[in-house]
């Protein structure tokens, strides 16, 4: 969410798109399992956040979910959201 592309992302009306923070605070689009997963396959609308569907098997999805998760455990026990 802070790499040298994040200057360049926009959503679909030419705005700043930012990218969330996925270790910290409320995630627009759900936060449970499945709505992590739903996104990673769908994408979201008008944003930069590409569907995944055709990029990652389900199963490489699930993990990635489970990665997640667990980046956002780690902060929350460490008090470390960066």
């Amino acid at each position: 969410g802070n790499g040298p592309a994040v200057a360049t992302l926009v959503d679909a009306w030419e705005n700043p798109a930012i990218p969330a923070n996925l270790r910290s605070g409320h995630l627009r689009n759900g936060e449970t399992p499945r709505d992590m997963q739903r996104v990673l396959m769908k994408g979201i609308d008008g944003t930069p956040m590409a569907s995944f569907q055709e990029t990652l098997s389900e199963s490489q999805r699930w993990e990635l979910v489970a990665y997640l998760q667990q980046l956002r455990m780690d902060a929350q026990t460490t008090g470390k959201a960066q």
